[in-house]
């Protein structure tokens, strides 16, 4: 628990925060 996060794990963690700012940023085609 004292070792620092794996490289595969911060690159999930970092690729699955930018996806979800996207998705959240990106306006409903319906809302025009």
């Amino acid at each position: 628990m004292t070792q620092p996060w794996n490289s595969m794990e911060l690159k999930s963690g970092i690729t699955a925060v930018f996806l979800l700012s996207l998705f959240l940023a990106t306006p409903y085609p319906s809302k025009g």
